[in-house]
């Protein structure tokens, strides 16, 4: 990070179809060696970033909007986890990212406390961890999370352990059960894999309740797309989770002549991301059709109305 040497291309016995493999599991074994490298300047100033200074970079002046969902909170302790309510809903942000580094996440023990309390906090009912169903008194409000890792890829169980310091790491069973004592937890949201899907999550020994997984792709990548998400009153006891895909206003004709507005450039990025090897037009990123345009129902867990 810090040296005048900077590598370029693959280490001997490292294939093109390994390459992006080897660089997520092993990263120490994808750089070059010898005469492989690049000369730059050095600089023993260069650094990581820490998670505090990222959040704080949010509350500068230039930033927009201000803090960006970061709370003061999260500038005093260190953390990047918050939560916000908008219109009887309460939106809960994860922190995923391991400070151990890889591109797997966890949730740290922490932030696995904050959860239930957050949780607790919108719910006049939920199962204990005995299995029996405590009532509180506080008023319902529907619950969805969003996080970049999804249940597919909570598996950084090292990364846990050192963000807290030695304890256990909370993976993705243990978070699907705490979720699941909580009737009002209706969707998470989530990207990571850069791949849409959507996966159900059906509460046990409750039929038609449960939640949602809804994962959308990276714009950068084919297919160049970004999702809205509206949780909709169904009516009879039911709610509906509308899922649409948007795609941007760049041309979709080839890129010719010079790039002279925001559209031809973003013409041309959807023309780069389509062509690009494993991962364009012949790649699943796209998801199937039942991962894209569809319209999620379950059981409303109390009356919306």
């Amino acid at each position: 990070m810090v040296g005048d040497r900077k590598p370029s291309r693959l280490r001997p016995g490292v294939s093109r179809a390994e390459a992006l493999e080897v660089f997520t599991t092993a990263p120490h074994e994808f750089f070059g060696e010898g005469d492989a490298g690049l000369s730059v300047p050095a600089d023993p100033a260069r650094r990581p970033v820490d998670r505090r200074e990222f959040v704080d970079m949010h509350f500068s002046a230039a930033s927009r909007p201000a803090g960006h969902g970061f709370t003061e909170a999260n500038r005093r302790d260190g953390t990047a986890y918050y939560s916000c309510d908008v219109e009887g809903v309460r939106f809960l942000a994860l922190d995923t990212n391991s400070l151990a580094g890889g591109s797997d996440g966890c949730v740290d023990d922490p932030q696995f406390r904050w959860l239930t309390d957050e949780l607790v906090a919108v719910s006049s009912r939920f199962t204990g961890e005995d299995g029996h169903e405590v009532a509180t008194g506080n008023d319902d409000a529907l619950v969805v999370l969003f996080s970049h890792h999804g249940s597919g890829t909570l598996t950084n169980q090292r990364g846990a352990r050192l963000a807290d310091g030695g304890a256990p790491a909370h993976g993705t069973p243990q978070l699907l059960a705490l979720l699941h004592r909580f009737p009002n937890v209706v969707l998470w949201l989530n990207g990571h894999t850069h791949t849409n899907a959507v996966r159900a999550h059906p509460r046990p020994g409750a039929p038609g309740a449960g939640f949602w997984e809804v994962t959308t792709c990276a714009v950068m990548d084919w297919p160049c797309q970004a999702r809205v998400v509206e949780l909709l009153d169904a009516g009879d006891g039911f709610l509906a989770v509308a899922c649409t895909m948007l795609d941007h206003e760049g041309r979709v004709v080839p890129a010719e002549g010079p790039l002279l507005a925001a559209a031809d450039l973003a013409g041309l990025h959807r023309e780069l991301a389509g062509n690009a090897p494993w991962s364009g037009f012949d790649s699943p990123t796209s998801g199937t059709p039942q991962d894209r345009n569809v319209v999620l129902g379950l059981r409303a867990p109390f009356p919306l109305t």
